[in-house]
């Protein structure tokens, strides 16, 4: 293995690439790091002198565009075959003809594992490829630390096999440079990216924001927490909400494929635009972003200045956390990293063995595996996949995806270790990121001290001094959804008030008694107590004392 501190890929690499011949070759270089301009400028030009083949795979179609546009912008058009990993399984699991090459480039390596969570045949282009015992085999990628070990593994126990001889693979290893980074800002709860957010957008002018977010169903929140608006028809008023709340500074950016209702309708596909130097940015303030640009987009943009990662996945976070490219010295950025809690990562244990249970029925004990499963055509699995008998009466073959059961194994016994508080997930980010993020670390409350302005706050702003009708006044109750200890929901003014003093509103709701359609009714009025003068505050005082029915149960819970 060749280890340095030199700052690019052909500084390590030197001229050994001439001399690589039907081999393995794992390149394990950090972001930033020429992997790409060394692949491209470098060894696809000497092949090409030499009249080789190549074919060089990509995991995202991003990703694929860059190759293309870099290839088709050089004299290397025309000589490099491109495909993204998925359409390689696809030609494979149909029985096309698939040429081959001389050398195959596996950009993004890490794929075959970190995509096994969601992608059943991940395994299918891995065996392929690291068959090809007559051609040269290159896997690169930043986070190197799982999936090395496994080829490794996979190609001695090939060549045991095929009883060929097992070559070490060449070794070429440039971890990330994160000197880029002023310090990282640890937070344990999603509920503090809100302040996190909103403390950036009130006190910069022009800064911009990546966030990565665990999932859709976590945006989801983020939009509902900044969107009071619950409905009706004035468009004027919905227009208002939006304009006081920080979500008209945001855009959300998911996968183009996915099926969730919140993605097909919030989803902007043009936020991301094209940047500087052949790289990427965002035009509006905040980008949210599920990992699916967790590689194949380079964010290069020196107002990119804050990047929010709350996703679980070691090596797609670190993924994430690379996005941002620097133009010069002076382009620098901050993260801000979520430390998992046990008490967080204790409900993905349970997940996690319900789906690989079957996968180690089958490999412990086959019979009692047919036995429970065989006959059940209900029975579906991702770490698995059948061939039924032409009746559909059995299961015939059965098939694992071990990248996806070893990626499982991996996260079981990390899940593990932080619930044994052997190890807590901000030293595992720390080990990837280097020793020099120790330095730099500090925990958010540090610097995050501000409440965020939520859809709470937005409401009693925009309605302060004026009259709710009921309707209204059912509005903020489901905005606040406050709830006694056993569940209910609270519904009285004075139970509003309570929540407001205790969270530190300072709105009150005044309750009065007013003649309307010949009928008498009670409206509440919204009151910022700022600009209250006292006496007035003495009378609202009185009057709820005197008007107000206030719910007996106590100690309301916060909106969920």
């Amino acid at each position: 293995m060749t280890e340095c501190n030199k700052l690019y890929a052909t500084d390590v690499i030197g001229e050994d690439y001439k001399k690589w011949y039907r081999e393995i070759i794992l390149l394990g270089f950090g972001t930033g790091r020429g992997k790409t301009t060394f692949s491209l400028n470098t060894y696809c030009h000497y092949l090409i002198s030499q009249g080789k083949t190549i074919l060089y795979l990509c995991n995202r179609s991003k990703l694929k565009e860059q190759i293309e546009e870099k290839v088709n912008n050089s004299d290397l058009k025309g000589n490099v075959e491109i495909l993204t990993y998925q359409k390689l399984q696809e030609l494979l699991k149909s029985g096309d003809t698939i040429p081959t090459f001389d050398v195959y480039i596996c950009d993004e390596a890490h794929f075959f594992l970190a995509d096994s969570e969601f992608n059943l045949y991940t395994d299918v282009s891995y065996e392929y490829l690291i068959s090809q015992s007559d051609s040269v085999v290159i896997f690169m990628t930043a986070t190197y630390q799982n999936i090395f070990p496994r080829i490794k593994k996979d190609l001695c126990d090939l060549c045991k096999k095929t009883e060929n001889e097992y070559i070490e693979p060449k070794e070429y290893i440039l971890p990330t440079l994160y000197d880029y980074v002023e310090k990282i800002c640890w937070f344990k709860k999603p509920s503090e990216i809100y302040g996190i957010i909103d403390t950036i957008l009130r006190t910069t002018e022009d800064e911009k924001i990546l966030y990565f977010c665990n999932s859709i169903s976590m945006m989801t929140k983020f939009y509902n927490h900044y969107s009071p608006y619950k409905g009706g028809t004035n468009s004027e008023e919905k227009e208002e909400y939006l304009q006081k709340s920080n979500l008209r500074y945001m855009d959300f950016y998911c996968s183009e494929y996915s099926s969730n209702k919140f993605a097909k309708e919030h989803s902007n596909n043009d936020a991301i635009i094209q940047g500087e130097d052949n790289g990427y940015t965002f035009q509006n303030k905040v980008l949210i972003s599920t990992k699916c640009i967790d590689n194949g987009i380079d964010f290069k943009d020196q107002k990119i200045k804050h990047i929010i990662c709350d996703i679980f996945d070691l090596e797609s976070a670190i993924q994430c956390l690379g996005r941002k490219r620097i133009l010069n010295e002076n382009d620098t950025c901050i993260f801000y990293i979520r430390d998992w809690q046990y008490w967080s990562v204790r409900a993905f244990l349970t997940n996690i063995k319900k789906e690989i249970e079957p996968a180690d029925l089958y490999v412990s004990d086959y019979e009692k595996f047919i036995e429970k499963y065989g006959s059940d055509r209900n029975f579906k699995n991702n770490v698995m996949y059948f061939h039924y008998d032409k009746d559909k009466k059995g299961i015939v073959d059965v098939y694992i995806n071990y990248m996806k059961y070893d990626k499982l194994k991996q996260d079981i016994q990390l899940v593990q270790e932080i619930l044994n508080q052997e190890i807590t997930y901000r030293d595992l980010i720390l080990k990837f990121l280097g020793e020099s993020a120790f330095y730099i670390s500090e925990d958010v409350e540090n610097t995050i001290q501000d409440k965020t302005k939520d859809a709470i706050e937005i409401f009693l702003e925009i309605h302060q001094g004026q009259r709710l009708d009921k309707n209204q006044q059912n509005e903020l109750v489901d905005i606040c959804n406050i709830k006694d200890n056993w569940g209910r929901k609270l519904t009285s003014y004075n139970s509003l008030n309570t929540y407001f003093d205790a969270f530190n509103y300072p709105y009150i709701i005044e309750s009065k008694r007013l003649r309307e359609n010949g009928t008498r009714q009670y409206f509440w009025f919204i009151h910022n107590i700022k600009s209250l003068s006292q006496k007035t505050q003495k009378l609202i005082d009185t009057g709820i004392a005197e008007n107000g029915t206030p719910d007996k149960q106590h100690n309301p819970r916060p909106p969920t």
